[in-house]
């Protein structure tokens, strides 16, 4: 095999621009879209639990790691491998000619499922090798989409980094079928601090890591404690409270679009109308003819 080109699956190697479509990162883990054209041959061990989600077709291969009967499986359409830290993963691939892609991505084995409640944290995890999971498909989906955005993501990140985590528990079956922690939601006081800040922080890239520091919670039981409180994501009450701004800016017809996007956190005009549809399911231009 010394023909086939060499695959790095690294947090760091699919930003090569040779591979990768994009590829970003963010507090626990890191995302990017890696493109397969050529023979190659593949390898993994490290500190970071490492995800691949498959869109490839192989007309000749093998897969194998630690503790798992080798896969010859040739239609890897739909199918995700998971390698924990430590573990090892190799294999080669000669793709057929078609748009091969997968998504990688690397979770911090250390900071990530340390937020996890504990019962589910310490439990062993196993290598998976080409399998199916409508629930992981979709988390990972969601995070490949991220690398397309150019609005603000950095909570939206966080948060499906913490759904990867616990949902391959989920997966392993591992988790506690008793005793599980019953979830409140924020105190008073903390939802009062977190209203106030997103208020005050419209115009940043607000990350989960900020809110739950302020709360004095893990990111995942902040995640967890915010939605009973409020009945919605994190990302998707701060995306709600970015459009009313919006509202309010647009109402009062002093600024040009470009300025009121920057003012509530949007990269440009178009990040905003974009938004903005999907939001209030009407567009800017109507929304201003109407008030």
């Amino acid at each position: 095999m010394a023909r086939f080109r060499k695959l790095l699956l690294g947090p760091d190697a699919s930003a090569d621009a040779s591979l990768a479509r994009r590829a970003c990162s963010w507090r626990g883990l890191s995302v990017g879209i890696v493109r397969i054209a050529d023979p190659y041959e593949f390898s993994w061990k490290g500190p970071t639990h490492f995800f691949a989600h498959l869109d490839l077709q192989r007309s000749d291969g093998e897969t194998w790691a630690t503790d798992v009967a080798r896969s010859h499986a040739k239609d890897l359409r739909g199918r995700i491998t998971f390698i924990p830290s430590g573990c090892d993963l190799s294999g080669w691939t000669v793709p057929i000619k078609r748009k091969n892609v997968f998504t990688s991505i690397h979770l911090d084995s250390s900071l990530l499922f340390a937020e996890l409640d504990e019962a589910s944290s310490h439990a062993a995890l196993v290598p998976m090798l080409n399998f199916e999971d409508l629930a992981l498909s979709s988390t990972i989906a969601k995070l490949g989409s991220l690398l397309d955005e150019t609005g603000p993501r950095s909570m939206y990140a966080e948060t499906l980094g913490l759904l990867l985590g616990f949902e391959i528990r989920r997966a392993q079956r591992s988790l506690p079928q008793r005793g599980l922690q019953q979830w409140h939601g924020l105190s008073c006081r903390a939802e009062g601090k977190v209203r106030e800040y997103i208020e005050a922080n419209l115009s940043r890239d607000i990350t989960l890591t900020e809110l739950a520091e302020l709360a004095g919670l893990s990111r995942f039981h902040f995640a967890r404690s915010f939605r009973r409180s409020m009945g919605r994501p994190p990302h998707q009450y701060l995306l709600q409270q970015r459009i009313e701004r919006a509202k309010e800016l647009l109402a009062l017809g002093r600024l040009p679009v470009s300025e009121i996007a920057a003012a509530v956190g949007f990269s440009g005009a178009a990040s905003l109308a974009r938004t903005f549809v999907r939001v209030t399911g009407t567009t800017l231009k109507e929304f201003v003819q109407r008030i």
